[in-house]
């Protein structure tokens, strides 16, 4: 980089800082807030992965601070200063070539708009994000260069990186992040940014301002713009609706094959626009081989161990039965299963009953079932998680059955209460709906459980009344509040409606100040815990089983399996 580009540059940076950067880095030099904290707002707002971690080193120029910056690999040549693959170095250079072989669930795939997490590990190797979640749960820009958010924030102004083309020879342009968003704001679609830009963003505000400018103007102030811009995946703006027929993104991967409930194959595409360590184009594996196992993990153990596969979801419950040549990568999230009841419906209608189910929760029990010491922690039946910014500390509920027996008289169930919990027959949940059976079982609520395939219950999951759904991670509580409670939003599975609750949701999305942030958030968990109609005992982490030969896998808060900097070593 010249002096010149250099000087250029740093004007650029100061102009596009946002004036509340300042008073989170006071903030964090007073301990007000923390690391994590700081971090994850400072990028929010525009900060660069660089810019943060030169102020948290104490380097550079502490006012100073680029808009959000390049991923973590080099970008083509014409992008100039961008950051090198720290992660891959440090394992040592990269080989390129060979296969590599997972295990997933291939579940018929239509629209990526409309998915749901378990499958974007098909999606995210060929379509790529606008935005992506890093390791450290940070957002930074992917196809974007960076993003801009007014004072206010109302006004939102998305930079793309130039010199991206989609695999068919299509240049990425504004054109097509217009047509992309607008569509996922389509009810008609059914993706999930209805419930959590649908609030703030109308179609009709996502514009083109230029060939690689996109304004969106908002209705009100929000400050997770850019990661509720990490849900949905960019299609080529000739996307009709099936994804098997035209699966055309601008990631490193093509799509050869697809059969449903057997394999899948994915094969490397000359001209990915990011760069490896060695200097040539990403990705250093040729092809990516996917094997239906289902949920499951006898059979996905069985594979990682005599090597039939190189890389698998696991869950805790089966980690102990890895051989010493498979390596276990976890990391923090905010993952968890929700035992969520209709409000709309009997029993679940009265509080009273809803609470009694909580109060009849041994969370420890379930923690220690379900996890086996491999990370998580006691959850208080809301849904924020310790990971979250601005996450309110508060009591863990002790089991009560007492407590109980009397909310279920107040309801007018004296005599007990018999149910039915609709249950995906895997874990972790077929642990926690039996854990649950056994434990309100003395305060005299009977529980039958109806064991089901995944399948069968993600077909039904909107509309049983009793049962247990699995939360992916999500980087900020007002992210899945806006998704799963607000009132009418598609996926509130409760059908819960509380006033009182979308006022706040929306009043702490508006909120720059992390401690005033924090203090709402209070607000918004102890009323779910009162009376929201779910009981959450526990968060869970992510587990992944690898083989030695696999080198430079990074384990994700999301659940997502990128390989685009991995590489195999057969010496290992």
């Amino acid at each position: 980089m010249t002096h010149g580009s250099r000087f250029r540059n740093q004007a650029k940076e100061k102009k596009a800082m946002h004036s509340y950067i300042p008073e989170l880095k006071k903030q964090y030099q007073e301990g007000k807030i923390s690391r994590r904290e700081f971090m994850r707002n400072a990028a929010l707002l525009g900060l660069s992965l660089g810019g943060i971690s030169s102020f948290l080193s104490g380097c550079g120029p502490e006012e100073t601070a680029s808009p959000t910056s390049a991923p973590a690999a080099t970008t083509a040549p014409t992008a100039a200063a961008a950051p090198t693959l720290a992660a891959t170095e440090a394992a040592g250079m990269p080989k390129r070539g060979g296969e590599i072989v997972l295990t997933e669930v291939l579940r018929r795939l239509d629209d990526p708009h409309a998915a749901a997490w378990q499958e974007w590990n098909m999606y995210m190797h060929v379509n790529e994000f606008l935005i992506r979640m890093n390791p450290d749960n940070v957002a930074e820009p992917w196809l974007l260069e960076r993003w801009e958010p007014s004072e206010d924030l109302m006004t939102w102004t998305l930079h793309l990186r130039e010199g991206i083309n989609f695999a068919d020879g299509r240049e990425f342009k504004a054109d097509a992040v217009v047509w992309n968003i607008r569509r996922w704001l389509d009810p008609d679609v059914g993706s999930s940014a209805v419930g959590t830009m649908g609030g703030y963003l109308q179609p009709e505000n996502v514009t083109e301002i230029d060939d690689y400018t996109v304004e969106l103007k908002l209705d009100i102030p929000q400050i997770a713009v850019a990661e509720h811009i990490t849900a949905n995946p960019i299609l080529h703006p000739d996307f009709e609706g099936n994804w098997t027929e035209n699966p055309i993104g601008t990631g490193p991967y093509t799509l050869e094959e697809y059969i449903v409930e057997e394999r899948a194959l994915l094969k490397r595409r000359d001209g990915y626009w990011r760069m490896g360590a060695d200097g040539e184009p990403l990705p250093y594996i040729d092809a990516i081989r996917f094997i239906h196992l289902g949920e499951d993990q006898a059979a996905i153990v069985a594979a990682l161990n005599t090597g039939e596969a190189d890389l698998a979801r696991i869950r805790p419950v089966s980690a102990e039965e890895l051989n010493d040549d498979v390596t276990i990568a976890s990391t923090v999230s905010a993952y968890t299963s929700v035992i969520r009841m209709r409000a709309d419906k009997e029993p679940f209608d009265k509080i009273p009953v809803r609470n009694a189910i909580k109060a009849c929760q041994d969370r420890t029990q379930i923690l220690e079932a379900t996890m086996r010491g491999y990370g998580g922690t006691e959850a208080e039946d809301h849904h924020v998680a310790p990971i979250h910014p601005a996450y309110c500390p508060m009591d863990v509920p002790e089991r009560d059955i007492e407590k109980a027996k009397a909310l279920l008289a107040e309801a007018g169930y004296e005599d007990g209460l018999e149910l039915t919990l609709s249950v995906i027959d895997a874990e972790p949940d077929r642990t926690i709906a039996q854990l649950l059976k056994q434990q309100c079982e003395p305060a005299g609520i009977i529980i039958n459980l109806d064991m089901m395939p995944p399948s069968l219950y993600w077909d039904q999951w909107l509309e049983v009344d009793f049962g247990i759904t699995g939360w992916s991670h999500r980087a900020l509580a007002p992210m899945v509040l806006n998704l799963a409670y607000k009132t009418g939003v598609p996926w509130n599975e409760t059908h819960w409606s509380n006033a009182e609750f979308d006022r706040l949701v929306d009043e702490a999305a508006g909120t720059l100040d992390v401690a005033a942030r924090r203090e709402i958030m209070c607000e918004i968990q102890t009323l779910m815990k009162e009376e929201a109609p779910v009981a959450i005992p526990r968060w869970g982490a992510y587990l992944w089983g690898h083989t030695k030969r696999v080198k430079g896998f990074r384990a994700f808060a999301l659940e997502t399996t990128y390989l685009d900097t991995v590489w195999l070593d057969d010496a290992a």
